[in-house]
């Protein structure tokens, strides 16, 4: 699916595309990497 797809049906279910601003200190950097890696085959 498209970033344009994704965009308009966040906007047909009243939601909006938003980008991480911050990360957590605590926040494990593995799973980060893991769900960035996930989110690109996703996105592609």
């Amino acid at each position: 699916m498209s970033r344009e797809g994704i965009r308009k049906l966040l906007h047909r279910m009243r939601l909006s595309w938003t980008r991480l601003t911050y990360t957590l200190a605590k926040g494990d950097a593995e799973q980060q990497q893991a769900f960035e890696k996930q989110m690109e085959l996703i996105k592609n």
